[in-house]
Parts: structure tokens; sequence; C-alpha cells
């Protein structure tokens, strides 16, 4: 896999994910797009090419997020392993598979961000006197349960135009 387009393609896929951020805040439901080309490298690069990339994807989103940093690293790298783990039986181009896949990770990704939000709030427990408590701020979960049904409807129309464009990555075919 070439560099120069992976990170062409992450910066692009970034700057988008976090200008949707600005743009849909009213109703908190956003679409993960950088989850979308962590399955396109994952289901196209070669198994150390994948995992490298899906991590570094991650780590890229945790700069740019409120999250801790490596919570999505963790979450891209599962969803690599999940993904170079199907291998050969993956079926690139189907919608209905892409849509599978992608729902299959968004579950993933959300179980991993709600469990770094059970242990590491938003802002912590406070105690401002014997009888005045407040509880630890949270997140609310529906928006990003909604984020992965959303994604996994956009799955086909993010990953068939970067399935056609592949050949820029110059992924390694041995792996088929």
């Amino acid at each position: 896999m070439k560099l120069l387009p992976y990170l062409i393609l992450a910066y692009i896929t970034l700057g988008i994910q976090s200008g949707l951020g600005v743009l849909w805040n009213s109703s908190g439901v956003m679409p993960n797009l950088v989850l979308l080309v962590v399955i396109f490298i994952a289901s196209h690069a070669s198994r150390d090419a994948a995992l490298l990339g899906c991590f570094c994807l991650g780590l890229m989103q945790d700069l740019l997020s409120q999250q801790p940093l490596g919570v999505y690293a963790l979450a891209y790298g599962f969803v690599g392993l999940i993904i170079v783990g199907a291998g050969h039986n993956f079926a690139r181009t189907n919608p209905l598979i892409q849509m599978g896949t992608a729902l299959v990770c968004g579950i993933v990704v959300l179980f991993i961000l709600l469990i770094n939000q059970r242990f590491v709030p938003a802002a912590p427990a406070l105690q401002l006197s014997p009888d005045s408590f407040v509880p630890a701020i949270r997140p609310p979960v529906w928006p990003l349960i909604s984020g992965v049904f959303l994604t996994s409807l956009l799955a086909p129309l993010v990953l068939w135009p970067l399935h056609k464009m592949k050949r820029y990555f110059a992924f390694d075919r041995r792996r088929w």
C-alpha cells in the first residue's frame, strides 16, 4: 500500500468527519466516515499494512476527538482484525455485505466507546457538601447508536467509489 494516497485519504476523511461534526451538532447523530475508510483499508490491504493503517487512522481520529488517546485506535484495530480475519470470504463489492460489515464493525466501535464512557466519564462525580452531590456526566447513548445505523446505510455510497479508486493505493494483490 502506498503511503501518500493513504495519507491523502486519511486527511480528507478526517476533515470531512470534523466538518460534519460542526454541521450535525444539533441532532448529535453523525455517521462515522473514518470507520468506512478503515473497512476499505482492512478489506483491500495486506494483513500487516491493513492493521497498521487501521490503528493509525484511529490515532489520527483520537487526536481530533474528545476521547482519550487510544480509544479509536483500539476500536479500529479490532475492526481491522475482524475484517482481516474474514480473509477471502469477504465480498468487497456487494452492497448488502458492505452494509452488514459496517453495522457489525460499528457495533464493535460503539461497544468500545461505551466501555470507555463507563469507566472514564466526561466529568467525574463531585460532592459539593455532605448534602449535595453532582453525578458523573456521561454523553447520551442514542446518538451513538443512531450513528452506527447511519454509517451502515452510507457504507455502499462511500465504499463503492473507494473500491473504484483502489488502484491508486497499490494494494498487495498476493493477499487474495
